[in-house]
């Protein structure tokens, strides 16, 4: 009973139309987190309780959705990553609900987008198999900008106080850091730029060449890095990549609820079997039975159900066979207990 309990709290809150409505109501509280900030909300005492109210409402939804998802996973909960930063979120939202400062990051909440969409969630796990490779990019690119900024430091340490620079860009190594992170950046790099070469006509050469190496060129091979953790993809991950495969997976979920089910079935037979006392020929009828069923549900079930559905049902079939040999082997001795003489019995 408390078995097909937690199953149903599964089969309802991992529901494809269920998801459906907690990505509409994420969605939906974003907005409203958004509308919170203008200042007809938060100059109007009353619409901004009224908008508090309702955010609370939308908490006191996604913790339910999240206490049926522990009554159905249990502490397997905490082992799923996507449901573990559900977990986080949810309750750093009710830690944090009456610090005003803190209560500005609780629209990180539209975060749990990124675990009900599976186009997103395809993208971030592209990220996180390609964080080695773009850690030693990273890697790589602070040791340029770190050569770059001790040789502009050293060339152009005096400049802003010679009055040659409107701004300080180069006098210590830190500001000198910064500076070059902006040329990566392509923002505003001509200025810098053209005033130190106002001085030293030779130092377009410097410039050119550092915001060849650390902008063109580690930014397409981070673009490179990205486009091959994308193809490494499986076929199937890559069409909800693309959106073709719907807006939230729930085929896993479905498998397992499936599949716990199938095995109740199977495990409710031998224990009605042995408890009933009934005949081999009606556990092989049984048997028999269910597996048409099976097969008749099959048609339309997801191909990993079907290869799971395959391996119960020829477990089933050698368990048969076994009870088949069993069943000739009793025949057997019994026949031969009664073609013995009586004297010897």
């Amino acid at each position: 009973m408390v078995n097909k309990g937690r199953i149903s709290c599964g089969r309802i809150v991992n529901n494809d139309r269920a998801q459906i409505l907690i990505v509409a109501l994420i969605a939906v509280n974003a907005v409203m987190m958004g509308l919170g900030t203008f200042d007809f909300v938060t100059d109007d005492p009353a619409l901004d309780a009224v908008f508090e109210k309702v955010d609370l409402a939308f908490l006191i939804l996604f913790t339910f959705e999240l206490f049926l998802q522990f009554l159905y996973h249990g502490l397997r909960l905490l082992i799923d990553g996507w449901l573990l930063f559900d977990l986080v979120v949810v309750a750093l939202s009710w830690s944090f609900a009456e610090a005003q400062i803190v209560r500005a990051f609780r629209i990180f909440r539209t975060l749990r987008l990124v675990t009900r969409v599976a186009v997103m969630r395809n993208l971030v796990k592209a990220l996180f198999s390609v964080i080695p490779k773009m850690s030693a990019i990273a890697m790589l690119l602070g040791l340029i900008m770190y050569i770059f900024s001790v040789m502009f430091t050293q060339l152009f340490k005096y400049m802003f106080e010679d009055g040659h620079l409107e701004y300080d860009y180069f006098s210590r190594l830190d500001r000198t850091f910064f500076t070059l992170f902006q040329l990566i950046s392509l923002d505003a790099w001509t200025k810098p730029a053209r005033e130190v070469v106002a001085v030293y006509n030779w130092a377009w050469i410097l410039f050119f060449v550092y915001i060849i190496i650390a902008s063109f060129i580690f930014a397409n091979l981070i673009i490179a890095v990205m486009c091959d953790a994308i193809t490494a993809l499986h076929e199937d991950d890559k069409a909800l990549l693309h959106g073709r495969g719907g807006g939230y997976d729930s085929e896993d979920e479905e498998d397992k609820l499936e599949m716990q089910e199938l095995e109740e079935e199977i495990l409710a037979g031998r224990v009605a079997y042995s408890l009933n006392g009934g005949s081999r020929r009606d556990l092989a009828q049984g048997t028999d039975s269910r597996g048409s069923r099976r097969r008749s549900t099959m048609r339309g079930t997801s191909p990993h159900l079907e290869r799971q559905i395959s391996v119960l049902q020829n477990q089933i079939d050698e368990t048969r066979r076994m009870q088949k040999h069993m069943a000739a082997t009793l025949e057997y001795l019994t026949q031969q207990l009664q073609n013995l003489p009586a004297s010897n019995r």
